[in-house]
Protein backbone atom coordinates (compact mmCIF):
# COMPACT_ATOMS: atom_id res chain seq x y z
CA UNK A 1 0.00 0.00 0.00
CA UNK A 2 2.93 2.20 0.92
CA UNK A 3 3.23 2.20 -3.30
CA UNK A 4 0.36 3.94 -4.08
CA UNK A 5 1.01 7.22 -2.98
CA UNK A 6 4.35 6.85 -4.98
CA UNK A 7 3.09 6.08 -8.31
CA UNK A 8 0.45 9.02 -7.97
CA UNK A 9 3.69 11.43 -7.71
CA UNK A 10 5.64 9.97 -10.70
CA UNK A 11 1.89 10.58 -12.58
CA UNK A 12 1.94 13.66 -12.07
CA UNK A 13 5.47 14.30 -12.30
CA UNK A 14 5.28 12.20 -15.65
CA UNK A 15 2.22 14.51 -16.91
CA UNK A 16 3.92 17.92 -15.38
CA UNK A 17 6.75 16.88 -17.56
CA UNK A 18 5.18 15.49 -20.97
CA UNK A 19 3.81 19.08 -20.60
CA UNK A 20 6.70 20.89 -20.44
CA UNK A 21 8.36 18.33 -23.42
CA UNK A 22 5.13 18.96 -25.47
CA UNK A 23 5.84 22.40 -25.27
CA UNK A 24 9.73 22.44 -26.23
CA UNK A 25 9.46 19.64 -28.90
CA UNK A 26 5.97 20.60 -30.06
CA UNK A 27 4.70 17.27 -29.74
CA UNK A 28 0.92 16.45 -31.00
CA UNK A 29 -1.16 16.96 -28.58
CA UNK A 30 -4.36 15.28 -30.84
CA UNK A 31 -2.38 12.03 -31.64
CA UNK A 32 -1.88 11.89 -27.92
CA UNK A 33 -5.50 12.71 -26.97
CA UNK A 34 -6.83 10.27 -30.00
CA UNK A 35 -6.07 7.60 -27.13
CA UNK A 36 -5.56 9.47 -23.44
CA UNK A 37 -5.89 6.63 -21.60
CA UNK A 38 -2.79 5.30 -22.78
CA UNK A 39 -0.53 8.82 -21.85
CA UNK A 40 -2.95 9.35 -18.69
CA UNK A 41 -4.32 12.16 -19.93
CA UNK A 42 -8.32 13.00 -18.76
CA UNK A 43 -10.92 13.58 -21.34
CA UNK A 44 -11.51 17.14 -20.15
CA UNK A 45 -7.96 17.85 -20.14
CA UNK A 46 -7.73 16.76 -23.88
CA UNK A 47 -11.19 19.13 -24.74
CA UNK A 48 -9.70 21.88 -22.70
CA UNK A 49 -6.77 21.66 -24.85
CA UNK A 50 -8.42 21.29 -28.71
CA UNK A 51 -10.11 24.17 -26.87
CA UNK A 52 -7.29 26.30 -26.77
CA UNK A 53 -5.88 25.26 -29.77
CA UNK A 54 -8.18 25.33 -32.71
CA UNK A 55 -6.84 24.20 -35.99
CA UNK A 56 -6.67 26.82 -38.35
CA UNK A 57 -7.80 26.06 -41.15
CA UNK A 58 -5.45 25.53 -44.73
CA UNK A 59 -6.59 26.85 -48.07
CA UNK A 60 -4.78 27.81 -51.24
CA UNK A 61 -3.55 31.24 -49.81
CA UNK A 62 -1.87 30.08 -46.77
CA UNK A 63 -1.23 26.29 -46.81
CA UNK A 64 2.37 27.78 -48.53
CA UNK A 65 3.22 29.90 -44.93
CA UNK A 66 2.87 27.25 -43.12
CA UNK A 67 5.68 25.46 -44.24
CA UNK A 68 8.62 25.39 -46.79
CA UNK A 69 8.13 23.23 -49.54
CA UNK A 70 11.78 21.68 -50.78
CA UNK A 71 11.34 19.71 -54.44
CA UNK A 72 14.10 18.26 -55.08
CA UNK A 73 14.29 17.01 -59.18
CA UNK A 74 16.98 14.55 -60.78
CA UNK A 75 17.65 16.14 -64.18
CA UNK A 76 20.01 13.52 -65.52
CA UNK A 77 23.01 11.36 -65.35
CA UNK A 78 25.86 12.91 -67.33
CA UNK A 79 28.58 10.21 -68.17
CA UNK A 80 32.05 11.65 -67.81
CA UNK A 81 35.73 9.89 -68.36
CA UNK A 82 36.25 8.30 -71.20
CA UNK A 83 36.79 5.01 -72.77
CA UNK A 84 39.78 4.62 -70.68
CA UNK A 85 37.87 5.90 -67.76
CA UNK A 86 38.69 3.39 -65.29
CA UNK A 87 42.57 3.88 -66.42
CA UNK A 88 45.46 5.37 -64.03
CA UNK A 89 45.56 8.56 -65.85
CA UNK A 90 41.70 8.69 -66.55
CA UNK A 91 40.36 11.73 -64.77
CA UNK A 92 38.71 10.56 -61.15
CA UNK A 93 35.04 11.21 -61.57
CA UNK A 94 33.02 7.89 -62.52
CA UNK A 95 29.34 9.05 -62.07
CA UNK A 96 27.64 12.46 -61.72
CA UNK A 97 24.25 13.18 -61.38
CA UNK A 98 22.65 16.91 -61.85
CA UNK A 99 19.83 17.84 -59.21
CA UNK A 100 17.58 21.32 -59.21
CA UNK A 101 16.26 22.04 -55.45
CA UNK A 102 13.37 24.39 -55.44
CA UNK A 103 12.23 25.79 -52.49
CA UNK A 104 8.91 27.37 -52.46
CA UNK A 105 7.76 29.62 -48.85
CA UNK A 106 4.51 31.59 -49.49
CA UNK A 107 5.16 32.92 -53.10
CA UNK A 108 8.98 33.11 -52.65
CA UNK A 109 11.01 30.44 -54.83
CA UNK A 110 14.70 29.90 -54.67
CA UNK A 111 16.53 27.63 -56.99
CA UNK A 112 19.85 26.17 -56.52
CA UNK A 113 21.26 23.65 -59.17
CA UNK A 114 23.36 20.46 -57.37
CA UNK A 115 25.42 18.07 -58.75
CA UNK A 116 26.54 14.64 -56.99
CA UNK A 117 30.02 12.95 -58.59
CA UNK A 118 31.03 10.08 -57.02
CA UNK A 119 35.14 9.68 -57.57
CA UNK A 120 36.59 6.63 -58.52
CA UNK A 121 39.17 5.77 -56.54
CA UNK A 122 37.31 6.18 -53.09
CA UNK A 123 33.72 5.48 -54.23
CA UNK A 124 32.40 8.27 -51.98
CA UNK A 125 29.79 10.79 -53.20
CA UNK A 126 29.88 14.53 -52.81
CA UNK A 127 27.40 17.34 -53.18
CA UNK A 128 28.39 20.55 -54.89
CA UNK A 129 25.70 23.65 -54.94
CA UNK A 130 25.47 26.10 -57.34
CA UNK A 131 22.91 28.69 -56.21
CA UNK A 132 21.04 30.35 -59.76
CA UNK A 133 22.64 33.59 -60.95
CA UNK A 134 19.21 34.92 -62.76
CA UNK A 135 15.65 32.94 -62.89
CA UNK A 136 13.23 33.34 -65.37
CA UNK A 137 9.54 32.23 -63.93
CA UNK A 138 7.05 31.83 -67.07
CA UNK A 139 3.21 30.74 -66.78
CA UNK A 140 3.41 27.54 -68.88
CA UNK A 141 0.76 25.83 -70.44
CA UNK A 142 2.91 22.90 -72.02
CA UNK A 143 5.68 24.42 -74.32
CA UNK A 144 3.73 28.34 -74.22
CA UNK A 145 5.08 30.26 -71.99
CA UNK A 146 3.63 33.82 -71.23
CA UNK A 147 3.80 36.85 -68.57
CA UNK A 148 7.45 35.57 -68.02
CA UNK A 149 9.48 37.30 -64.77
CA UNK A 150 13.39 37.45 -64.26
CA UNK A 151 14.81 37.91 -61.22
CA UNK A 152 19.15 37.99 -60.80
CA UNK A 153 20.50 35.68 -58.17
CA UNK A 154 18.88 32.66 -56.77
CA UNK A 155 15.43 33.91 -55.25
CA UNK A 156 12.08 35.15 -57.52
CA UNK A 157 8.66 35.83 -56.18
CA UNK A 158 6.15 34.30 -58.42
CA UNK A 159 2.85 35.73 -59.90
CA UNK A 160 0.11 36.33 -57.70
CA UNK A 161 -2.68 33.38 -57.76
CA UNK A 162 0.07 30.97 -59.36
CA UNK A 163 1.21 28.08 -57.95
CA UNK A 164 4.40 26.30 -58.62
CA UNK A 165 2.97 23.72 -60.49
CA UNK A 166 1.86 26.28 -62.70
CA UNK A 167 5.16 27.88 -64.35
CA UNK A 168 8.16 26.90 -65.82
CA UNK A 169 11.55 28.41 -64.22
CA UNK A 170 14.44 28.45 -66.99
CA UNK A 171 17.74 29.45 -64.32
CA UNK A 172 21.28 30.51 -64.79
CA UNK A 173 23.83 29.04 -62.76
CA UNK A 174 28.05 29.00 -62.64
CA UNK A 175 29.51 25.47 -62.49
CA UNK A 176 33.68 25.39 -62.68
CA UNK A 177 33.68 28.61 -64.12
CA UNK A 178 31.17 27.62 -67.15
CA UNK A 179 27.77 29.57 -67.10
CA UNK A 180 25.19 26.57 -67.77
CA UNK A 181 21.14 26.86 -68.07
CA UNK A 182 18.34 24.50 -66.95
CA UNK A 183 14.78 24.15 -67.56
CA UNK A 184 12.35 22.53 -64.66
CA UNK A 185 8.38 22.52 -64.69
CA UNK A 186 7.22 21.05 -61.13
CA UNK A 187 3.93 18.24 -61.91
CA UNK A 188 1.30 18.51 -59.51
CA UNK A 189 2.27 15.27 -58.53
CA UNK A 190 5.56 15.35 -57.67
CA UNK A 191 6.38 14.96 -53.83
CA UNK A 192 8.36 17.30 -51.61
CA UNK A 193 10.12 16.93 -48.23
Amino acid sequence: MKSKPIILLSSVFLLTALEINAQAQNINYEYICKNPQSYGFTEEYCAQWRQQNPKKTLNSRNSASIQERVYKIRLRDAAVGNSNQWGFFSPGDADREEWVVVTVRDEQVKIRHATNIMNKFWGTRQWYDHPAIAIRVCTADQFDTTDCQTAKGDLITLPEGISIHDVQIDFKFSEGGAVSTRSVQIPSDAEFD
